[in-house]
Parts: structure tokens; C-alpha cells; sequence
């Protein structure tokens, strides 16, 4: 069934209020040149004679240490506009975005519009109306777990909200391959509710598909969209249920009506924590993560089991097929991917002072490669060990004389 979707402003007001006021840490900064070429020294000129004094320029919390200035061509008019986001904190107003043109070389602002909360947690620029033109997709958060999206529809001269609703995670995707973006949000009340509704834009709204039911008491680590086989899009959740119990589930949208695709992801997925699914090795297809216990650690505790992560691609007839398997040694800071012939084929061995990671062979225990993990001050040089790579903490080297292992060794 389709549902007209109606305007939720106060519900995210609401819910702000109501979750209290810990705020979120994110990369924003005080107003000052950001990194630009001297092509757009007249843009930051023209933003700083806008803008109060002493108020925050906002970079996407989801997109790290990225500019908080956005030059993209909204309108296809082969020329880009700049769009900024800003947060006074002495007026405590809420988030003001605005929208610079550029004319003969100089920039001008053409719009100011509002969001809600005090940080822009997410931005994306999509066309979602079929206009040909992007949209602009916000994210805002208060500093509380319940976040609100806006789309706002700009055009020189004017700009309006086509959309705002509550949310805790979103995706942007052409599910049902239709060549028009939907809008998906999951929205998670964890161990009451967890809603994921896919929104579609006709005739001048956008239309609510009915709602699907998740598990309410999953926390839902990782969400993102694209091909899930070599011709079906879906959304993945990637989704923790319990200290050691972890699964991941994948949507399709099967006649504008968002469904499980297969009932046995549960099981094929399950795993002891979760991994975030993810194009690994760059072929266009998710990938869903998995944790595989070493042959020789299978009575090793949780906490101390140097687990293998094998990434693999879903099949419609219910299998997972191996892809990629590495081993990840996150408070060191490396990684190393197994070369594909040797893809479960081997284990793990660690020195008792744990410096020394060695892959070996199942069968016969022949070493492979490993990973000598010194401390920076007490690392020397010697003929026996070749230097991998460092970090401010540790230099990474091996025994292994086999150069053509080296390029599977990565810093995090």
C-alpha cells in the first residue's frame, strides 16, 4: 500500500527534546580559509562577508575530515554553486545552509535556508524528483541519537523542503531499478521498534511504501545500498544483537514492497561481532563480512582469538561465495589480505610476547608471510628482516623473503 507522507517536523522536534542533550563530537571549525585554490579565494570572500562572526563552518560527521564548502552544478547548468553549512552557537538558532552562485567571476548568495539540530551529521546531493537536477539531502543531529533529513529542491532565486522526517540511518538508491532514486530511512527506538520505509517521488510528493518490521533489538552498526548480485540492488544492515551474536540482513524492493532476500541470511551470516559489509575488492558488489575462528583457536575465548575476516558475496539460491579473507590487527594498525590461492588454506601462530604474527598452512604448518611488530625506538635494521612499513608506534617487517608478498600488507 501507498501512504502519502506528511510533513514530520514536530515528531523530530519531539524527539530531540525528549533524548536529552549529549552532544555529538564532529569536525567542524571556526570560520577561516579552508583549503582552496586561489580560483576560489573570491568565494571565500564572499562567504566570509556573509557570514556572523564567530559562528562554526560544519563539515558531514559522516564524511570525516571533509571541506565544509560544496562546489557541485545543482541545476546541470555546467557551471558549480557552492553550499555551505553553518551553526551560531551564541544565537543557538539551529543550522543555516547557504547556496552561493557565481557570475562573471564573482560569487553571489542567492538563498539562505534552516535545518535542525546543531551538526550536520550527513550530505548528499542526488536527484530523487526525476528533474534531471540534484537535490540537496541533509542529515542533522542535536547531539542525541534520533536525527532528522531534510531535501530541500533549489533553483536560482528559491529553494524549498520537499522533505523532512526523523531518522537514524538513511540510503539514496535506485532499489527497484526503476532510473529514479527512492529515499529509504530506518529509524530504530532500540527494544521497541526498528521501521525501515522506503519513500518514492510521484507527482509532485513523495509516497511512503508500506513499512517493513526489523528487529527491534539490534543495533544496527552499518547500513549502505547498491548491487547486492551481478543484477539486483538491496540495502544491507550489518547488525549486533548481543555481545558476541552479530548478523547481517539484506533488503530488496520486489514490486515496491521491501522484502527479506532469503530467509536463511540470519544463519549464513551469523558471526561473534559485526563486520561492516562493504565493496572490498572493488567490483561493483557488496560484500558481506564474516568472522572465521583459526584452525587451532577454536577453544580460545572471544577476547583473545586472532580471527580471519572473510568477505563474501550472496547468491540468490542462498550461498556465499568467498571473495576476499584478511587478517586485521586494529590497535597495531595494519592489515594483511590473503593472496586468493591461499584463501582457506591457512592459520594463525603468534609469539608469546604477540610481536610476531606468522601465517602458516593448514596442513604442514609451512610459514607463508609474517608480521614483526617492533616498537619504534627499540626497531634496528638487520639483513634478515625487510621493513613493511611504520606508524608513530611501530615498524612493521617480515622474515619472509618473497617480495611478491609484500603488496598484501596494509596500514589501516
Amino acid at each position: 500500500m501507498l501512504k502519502i507522507f506528511k510533513n514530520t517536523s514536530m515528531i523530530y522536534i519531539v524527539l530531540i527534546i525528549l533524548s536529552g542533550c549529549n552532544v555529538l563530537e564532529s569536525p567542524t571549525s571556526l570560520i577561516k580559509p579552508p583549503k582552496l585554490g586561489q580560483d576560489q579565494a573570491a568565494l571565500m570572500n564572499a562567504v566570509q562577508a556573509v557570514l556572523p562572526a564567530g559562528v562554526k563552518l560544519l563539515s558531514p560527521v559522516e564524511k570525516g575530515d571533509a571541506s565544509p564548502f560544496s562546489l557541485i552544478d545543482l541545476d546541470r547548468d555546467h557551471k558549480d554553486e557552492a553550499v555551505i553549512f553553518y551553526y551560531d552557537a551564541v544565537k543557538n538558532t539551529g543550522i543555516k545552509g547557504l547556496i552561493f552562485i557565481e557570475k562573471n567571476g564573482i560569487w553571489h548568495l542567492d538563498q539562505t535556508f534552516s535545518g535542525l539540530g546543531i551538526e550536520l551529521f550527513d550530505l548528499q546531493f542526488a536527484d530523487v524528483t526525476g528533474d534531471e537536477k540534484l537535490e540537496i539531502i541533509a542529515g542533522y543531529a542535536n547531539g542525541v541519537l534520533e536525527k532528522g533529513l531534510n531535501i530541500y529542491e533549489w533553483q536560482q532565486g528559491s529553494i524549498k523542503t520537499l522533505f523532512d522526517t526523523a531518522y537514524s540511518q538513511f540510503a539514496v538508491d535506485d532499489l527497484n531499478q526503476d532510473g529514479l532514486k527512492e529515499i529509504t530511512i530506518l529509524l530504530v527506538n532500540r527494544g521497541v521498534s526498528a521501521v525501515v520505509t522506503t519513500y518514492l517521488y510521484s507527482q509532485n510528493e513523495f509516497i511512503a511504501l508500506d513499512p517493513m518490521l526489523l528487529d527491534e533489538f539490534g543495533s544496527y552498526e552499518n547500513v549502505i545500498s547498491g548491487f547486492v548480485t551481478n543484477e539486483r540492488r538491496g540495502l544491507v544492515l550489518d547488525i549486533q544483537v548481543g555481545a558476541h551474536a552479530a548478523y547481517t540482513e539484506v533488503l530488496l524492493l520486489e514490486n515496491n514492497q521491501l522484502q527479506k532476500a532469503s530467509e536463511e541470511m540470519e544463519n549464513l551470516t551469523w558471526k561473534d561481532y559485526p563486520v561492516h559489509s562493504e565493496d572490498v575488492d572493488l567490483d561493483g558488489i557488496i560484500e558481506i563480512g564474516k568472522l572465521i575462528r583459526p584452525v587451532g583457536f577454536e577453544n580460545e575465548s572471544y577476547a583473545s582469538t586472532p580471527y580471519i575476516t572473510g568477505y563474501y558475496q550472496w547468491s540468490d539460491n542462498d550461498e556465499l561465495k568467498l571473495k576476499v579473507q584478511r587478517f586485521y590487527e586494529y590497535q597495531k594498525g595494519f592489515y594483511f589480505e590473503f593472496p586468493k590461492e591461499w584463501n582457506n588454506l591457512l592459520t594463525i601462530e603468534r609469539s608469546d610476547d604477540e610481536q610476531e604474527i606468522s601465517f602458516v598452512t593448514i596442513n604442514g604448518g609451512e610459514l607463508i608471510f609474517d608480521v614483526i611488530s617492533v616498537p619504534v625506538e627499540e626497531w634496528k635494521s638487520n639483513e634478515n628482516t625487510f621493513e613493511l612499513g611504520r606508524t608513530n608506534e611501530y615498524v612493521f617487517a617480515m622474515s619472509v623473503d618473497n617480495s611478491e608478498l609484500y603488496t598484501y600488507f596494509h596500514l589501516l
